[in-house]
């Protein structure tokens, strides 16, 4: 009787050799071409395996941050295009619409038994996918498919319609992991039908034993599979995740940026009532000031905005909304 515990590695590269032979098989037999894939998952997610970091956890509203973010970090440069700096946000950062895979089996291995020291018990997943479609990442297709879902705010994607991009070599991750990637253009996340996988699954007991295997039998360890690990990249996710509340980005309209400015002129004057003494003759100093820099304020605004739009000043929305926003300043600050 087959003992269930202490399987070594060559116990799974058969298994999943049989798996891919089968699929293989399949593919000649309507005379097709496909690509075999492979992706390891250190745990069964159930609901939310297969699924990519941007549509976990509320990330999907950091998406558009994390790209200006990469920027700032010098981690993507901004004449990039959107398929390298997707790439490097999802290997630095764990952060993007797209899912790892990789077309070397041993990998996938290597990433569904990483979790050996942490989690021993949990049994790990190799998906083996047979994708007939896949794509160049860096074709005018792919190029023209991500600004459509990045840029536009009526995409013409169809979230269900995944995409599949094979080997590229801009990265040094992708390249050390033999990677590529499945990419996701919906809002929210469509699975992937399971009839373009198979799973092999890989006892816990076995994951220390394998990974010590894949380290002397192949040389695949941490070092080769993430060559330049940088910290700025753990410094970056903390930033974005953890410790700043971001300003929403607004669209650039000459009625937003009169609007930053009532808001941020507001936010100033409070900070300078904050700081001053409010003895009488000192708070008397300060109403002057307040009404003098308003006055100022509301001048300059008022220039910038008919020197942008014609209109005419007793029938405008945004005169009126400029007049009623200095007027509650004006009274809020000391003045009538």
């Amino acid at each position: 009787m087959e003992n269930k515990k202490n399987k070594d590695i060559g116990y799974y590269i058969q298994k999943i050799y049989k798996k891919v032979d089968n699929r293989m098989k399949k593919q000649n037999s309507k005379n097709s071409k496909h690509i075999i894939a492979f992706r390891g998952e250190p745990i069964d997610y159930r609901d939310t395996a297969l699924m990519p970091s941007i549509f976990r956890n509320g990330n999907r509203k950091y998406e558009s941050l994390s790209y200006d973010l990469a920027i700032d970090y010098r981690l993507n440069n901004a004449n990039d295009q959107y398929v390298d700096q997707a790439t490097n946000l999802q290997h630095y950062i764990a952060l993007s619409r797209m899912l790892d895979i990789t077309f070397n089996c041993l990998v996938a291995l290597y990433f569904a038994c990483c979790n050996y020291e942490k989690d021993s018990d949990e049994d790990g997943i190799i998906y083996i996918f047979d994708f007939p479609e896949y794509y160049s990442p860096h074709s005018k297709y792919i190029q023209t498919l991500y600004v459509d879902v990045l840029e536009s705010n009526n995409s013409i994607a169809y979230s269900k319609n995944f995409r599949v991009f094979a080997e590229s070599y801009t990265n040094p991750r992708i390249k050390s992991q033999s990677g590529g990637f499945i990419f996701f253009p919906g809002d929210t996340f469509s699975p992937i039908n399971n009839i373009y996988y198979d799973k092999v699954e890989i006892s816990g007991d076995d994951k220390k034993q394998i990974i010590k295997d894949l380290d002397t039998l192949f040389s695949i360890n941490v070092s080769t599979l993430f060559p330049e690990k940088n910290e700025i990249t753990d410094k970056m996710k903390k930033r974005l995740l953890d410790e700043r509340d971001y300003s929403k980005p607004m669209k650039l309209t000459i009625e937003n940026e009169i609007r930053k400015r009532i808001r941020d002129l507001y936010y100033e004057l409070c900070v300078i009532k904050q700081n001053k003494e409010e003895g009488n003759k000192e708070k008397e100093k300060q109403i002057k000031l307040y009404l003098r820099i308003l006055r100022k304020e509301k001048k300059d605004l008022l220039i910038y905005y008919k020197e942008h739009i014609n209109c005419r000043e007793d029938n405008d929305k945004i005169i009126e909304e400029i007049n009623d926003d200095f007027r509650f300043m004006n009274a809020y600050f000391g003045g009538n």
